[in-house]
């Protein structure tokens, strides 16, 4: 189990709680403070997000002590009767992550007492930890020292954690301890409706059908196996993997189906877009990082640059993915995969995704990289934001002898 301990927030991850409860609260303290100042909730969103809720009250807003600790009282009463709903599909990811033995933690500004009735009145299996706002300033996030505590409490390493946060301060917590991050994108930049037309795209040319819809299937594979990945975004990863391969051999021939398959759950169009809301949660590996150092030095375009080197990657990476690439390759329609070794079933997915990258014309070879570019390909790849996401930690020697393997 490679994540052993989720380390969850708890306002607006967990729980539905900032639209509903803490603006309406703001709102309503600011009447009585600040009644000229007013905010929208987008608006709200942004401040927490950065500076941060004490910084808009001390700073922006100008509340003196008395006034801060009057907001204070004001949202706990607001709080005693109020309770937030568990946002959809979280009660089964805990559920499903402690059964499988993994420990829940609770990193919030909450009070502690409101995220335990918070989980007892939406059934959430209960924490094993929380650190909230009880905690003295210097101990509560950003610091990392709640995440020390786990470690040291549960004998834990940072990578066997995974902190799942929508604001910067979970971030630079996570980022300060060592600690993989994944961003609930779920209550803030998620939009409520996304309308997918495959009309707008029958007119492509081939060749960039082909290339996007290649690095529509990287994001999907490295989303799948980069360091934070995590059940929520594995459920989108291989739903992505397996429409993109349904489909993406017939968008490039531009046929009917392979444009508009998803009325049956299939398609380009909406693989690609549930490819997206996988990984913008938890990054990317060094395929994209190598494939923005080609585009940048060669002009070569992004798609054919990440479907050059996702295979060279993917083989690389195949000893740090457990049984990830099992499911890879059944997602891509291998058959049999259960009755293969570890072995047979890696290369079957690797074998998966060099087919269908020659089927829809992308090239494997690229003449235009030479050995004396190699040096400064591989410390940009290695420099890239990508690139700490891979499973595997690739040197700046690695990536040279990778970038080899494209050359003619």
């Amino acid at each position: 189990m490679r994540c052993k301990c989720l380390v969850m927030d708890h306002d607006d991850t967990t729980v539905n709680s900032t639209a509903t409860i803490h603006f309406p609260s703001f709102c309503a303290y600011l009447q009585l403070v600040r009644p000229q100042a007013h905010y929208t909730l987008e608006e709200y969103f942004r401040k927490n997000f950065d500076p941060g809720i004490l910084p808009l009250f001390t700073g922006e807003l100008g509340f003196n002590d008395e006034e801060l600790e009057g907001e204070f009282r004001f949202w706990q009463d607001w709080l005693r009767t109020r309770v937030p709903k568990a946002y959809p599909g979280i009660r089964e990811i805990l559920e499903r992550h402690r059964a499988a033995g993994g420990i829940i933690a609770v990193v919030s500004h909450s009070m502690r007492e409101n995220i335990e009735r918070d989980y007892r009145e939406n059934d959430l299996p209960m924490p094993d930890v929380i650190f909230g706002w009880e905690q003295p300033p210097e101990q509560r996030k950003p610091n990392p020292w709640p995440l020390e505590r786990i470690m040291e409490r549960f004998v834990l390493r940072p990578e066997e954690l995974l902190v799942v946060d929508d604001l910067k301060p979970g971030h630079d917590m996570a980022r300060a301890a060592g600690v993989p991050f994944a961003a609930a994108g779920w209550a803030n930049d998620i939009p409520e409706i996304a309308v997918v037309d495959p009309d707008m795209m029958s007119s492509m040319p081939k060749g960039l059908t082909a290339s996007t819809g290649m690095d529509a299937l990287t994001h999907a594979i490295e989303g799948y196996t980069t360091k934070a990945a995590w059940e929520m975004t594995d459920m989108f990863h291989l739903k992505a993997i397996e429409l993109i391969s349904k489909s993406l051999r017939g968008a490039v021939a531009n046929t009917k189906e392979g444009r508009e398959g998803m009325a049956l759950g299939e398609g380009m169009a909406l693989g690609q877009y549930i490819a997206g809301m996988g990984f913008s949660n938890v990054g990317l590996g060094i395929a994209h990082s190598m494939a923005h150092t080609l585009g940048a030095v060669y002009d070569t375009p992004h798609g054919v640059a990440c479907a050059m080197m996702l295979p060279i990657v993917m083989e690389y990476n195949q000893e740090c993915t457990g049984e990830k690439y099992r499911e890879i390759a059944r997602a891509m329609g291998v058959t049999g995969v259960d009755e293969m070794s570890q072995e047979e079933y890696r290369k079957a997915a690797i074998d998966a995704v060099k087919k269908l990258s020659a089927d829809v014309g992308i090239p494997s070879v690229l003449e235009a990289v030479k050995e004396e570019d190699l040096q400064f390909l591989a410390d940009s790849a290695h420099a890239d934001a990508c690139a700490p996401g891979n499973p595997k930690d690739a040197s700046v020697e690695d990536l040279k002898d990778l970038f080899r393997k494209i050359m003619a």
